[in-house]
């Protein structure tokens, strides 16, 4: 998927119309994802429901499973208003990720914005071959070190998964660049590139660390 241009509004703004004043009025998780859900599947989304759980989710910080559980549970005025806020950008066809600023991708949680393409699931196939020869050239100690390569970089999602997961890495405890496998992010002359691996890199090390 592409980048959508243009300016978003901001995520607390009360976005105009009936949908967004409802849902912006809503004053239970209940209420909010119902009235959400309505909109987003009137809006022709392919997930209505699962749109409005996540989004719900990123607003109060509250996992999916709970909002589910306790529909009756309260939810802040100013908490209605960012929620209504990013249901309307969903609801233009704003993707999930960018407005959650965050993927899972091979298990790690990456950075996403309209900087860079939203990491695909079918790339998985590809960090999967490469960490097969990768480890099968680790495997004989005749031939040198690897060097994954992740060329035109965006969110750093098949460097960094490759850096995380291969098994013969010591990154947990060491420099990126005592990697066996050694590890090359983005282009010198790419500064958003950079600052969105390095984004995605820190998120990832922290999630392998809980």
């Amino acid at each position: 998927m592409t980048p959508m241009s243009g300016d978003a509004p901001s995520p607390n703004s009360v976005p105009d119309g009936l949908e967004g004043a409802r849902l912006a009025a809503a004053r239970t998780l209940g209420e909010a994802l119902q009235l959400a859900t309505a909109w987003l599947r009137a809006a022709g989304s392919e997930t209505p429901a699962l749109d409005a759980q996540t989004l719900l989710a990123h607003v109060t910080s509250a996992p999916r499973v709970t909002l589910l559980a306790y529909p009756e549970r309260a939810l802040a005025p100013d908490q209605a208003a960012a929620y209504a806020g990013l249901v309307a950008r969903r609801a233009a066809q704003e993707p999930v990720a960018y407005l959650t600023g965050r993927r899972e991708f091979m298990g790690l949680e990456f950075h996403t914005d309209r900087r860079a393409l939203i990491p695909r699931p079918e790339t998985e196939l590809l960090v999967e071959a490469a960490l097969r020869e990768i480890r099968q050239r680790l495997s004989d100690p005749a031939r040198p070190a690897p060097i994954a390569a992740d060329i035109g970089t965006g969110s750093g999602a098949i460097a960094v998964a490759l850096a995380a997961l291969d098994a013969s890495s010591h990154w947990r405890a060491t420099c990126w660049s005592r990697c066996r496998s050694r590890w090359i992010s983005s282009s010198p002359t790419c500064p958003t590139s950079r600052r969105m691996t390095r984004a995605s890199r820190h998120r990832c090390a922290a999630t392998s660390r809980n």
